[in-house]
């Protein structure tokens, strides 16, 4: 776990910092609380956090609350991974993925607080979430790039049910071919996104 959680922490901060948005390590994470299963994880951050069981995810895997990474091992994020995606397999850095995805959360919740004074300032679910992702290297399978039309349907859809993250990966893949990074966080909590996006489409 120690060398999954110090490979996470160089990945992110290299990613941000290749992309013009540099963290510091120590910004990031330095605990880490690792759950047995998902049930245990579920009943200890609902005590943690003051709420009930249902109030977090049935799919729980991980989050990082200030400094603190909460994560489910291997064997509990593995049987959650297959059940929810089993159109894709399962490959043995998926778990280290997933430490990346969540330090990478906190990485962006630092940056959009700089830039716009809240977490609010990350934007919407499936930019955010796809920012991980692609951090993460998770879901990277080839894709044929997206049209600005095809964007603006997935988006649609994903307000009326959330598509999930093989598309969020897939939409902010294609967003950071013709966007650099650093302009996509920097303008990801403005009211005008979108439109911001379709104005610098080429």
């Amino acid at each position: 776990m120690r060398a999954d959680i110090a490979a996470a922490l160089d990945q992110v901060t290299a990613w941000f910092g290749q992309h013009e948005l540099p963290v510091q390590r120590r910004e990031l994470v330095d605990h880490a609380v690792v759950f047995a299963d998902v049930a245990d994880a579920r009943r200890s951050l609902a005590a943690k956090l003051g709420g009930t069981p249902d109030q977090i995810p049935e799919s729980f895997s991980g989050t990082v609350i200030e400094r603190t990474l909460y994560v489910v091992a291997p064997a509990a994020y593995r049987a959650t991974y297959q059940q929810l995606y089993p159109d894709h397999a399962w490959r043995p850095q998926e778990y280290r993925a997933l430490i990346v995805h969540e330090v990478a959360h906190r990485a962006h919740a630092l940056q959009a607080t700089r830039l716009f004074g809240s977490e609010e300032g990350m934007g919407p679910g499936w930019f955010f979430e796809g920012l991980a992702l692609v951090c993460a290297g998770q879901f990277d399978e080839p894709a044929p790039p997206l049209t600005r039309q095809e964007l603006h349907d997935l988006i649609a859809r994903d307000a009326e049910k959330g598509l999930g993250y093989p598309a969020y990966a897939r939409i902010v893949r294609a967003l950071a071919a013709r966007f650099t990074v650093r302009w996509l966080v920097e303008h990801a909590g403005r009211p005008d996104f979108v439109a911001a996006i379709d104005a610098g489409w080429r």
